[in-house]
């Protein structure tokens, strides 16, 4: 399994969305608490997510400090055509892998965004397995993470080994 330091310093030229909006990955900051901490709460945010209730203010800055503080754990935003529209986040999972979470905005879904974040994050960590559990009803989520060469592994599980086995056309 490759060392993630260089992963969010790494040069990758930015995805594209069908509509030609472009799309690249920064590292979160202290910053970005407050913006994410209202994507938290628009309607259908967290309905396929492991919790699903939105946290308080006071949850949310916890969870931003111990994920900004953890060095197993790359918080990322998702940038289209310069604007924040959601988060990427890839968190070690022992010997497995990273797992992929993924939030976009309300007013961002269903633009391919959620596909192109996952390219740039392919184009991040190459030489890393990637994993994401995606619930059988998540039909964005199955489709985005598809386009972007995961491959279920069992129950609701997918992994994208490594680049290489990217399907072609993507």
């Amino acid at each position: 399994m490759g060392s993630m330091s260089r992963l969010v310093q790494a040069d990758v030229g930015a995805e594209r969305t069908p509509s030609g909006a472009q799309v690249w990955l920064r590292p979160m900051d202290a910053s970005d608490e407050l913006l994410i901490f209202g994507w938290q709460w628009e309607p259908g945010a967290r309905t396929h997510s492991r919790n699903t209730n939105s946290p308080s203010r006071e949850e949310h800055a916890a969870w931003m400090a111990e994920k900004l503080a953890d060095p197993s754990c790359h918080p990322m935003v998702i940038m289209v055509d310069g604007r924040p529209r959601g988060v990427l986040r890839l968190d070690r999972r022992g010997d497995e892998g990273f797992e992929v979470s993924i939030l976009i905005t309300e007013s961002a879904r269903g633009k391919g965004i959620g596909s192109a974040a996952l390219r740039a994050a392919n184009g991040l960590a190459p030489h890393l397995r990637l994993l994401a559990e995606i619930f059988p009803k998540n039909t964005a989520s199955l489709r985005a993470f598809a386009k972007a060469g995961f491959e279920p592994t069992g129950g609701t599980w997918y992994a994208r080994e490594t680049i290489d086995r990217l399907p072609a056309g993507n």
